[in-house]
């Protein structure tokens, strides 16, 4: 079954053992936006944030859209 964007967010940074805000700041994004998408707080963040959080978490983005619920 495949998870929200939030929760494979929350999964991928859990497996890479970083905080929240270690997550933020190596996506360049307020750790206050990782907690908030995580949660499933925010309907659509946007193109550009996901594709930071993805770089930051080293995972192509292409795989990571595949692997969430739309």
């Amino acid at each position: 079954m495949k998870k929200s964007l939030g929760e494979r967010i929350h999964e991928l940074r859990r497996s890479k053992k970083l905080t929240q805000a270690e997550l933020a700041k190596l996506a360049w994004i307020p750790s206050v936006s990782i907690s908030m998408i995580e949660r499933n707080r925010v309907g659509n963040p946007g193109f550009k944030t996901v594709l930071k959080i993805c770089e930051a978490l080293e995972i192509d983005m292409n795989t990571f859209i595949q692997e969430i619920d739309r």
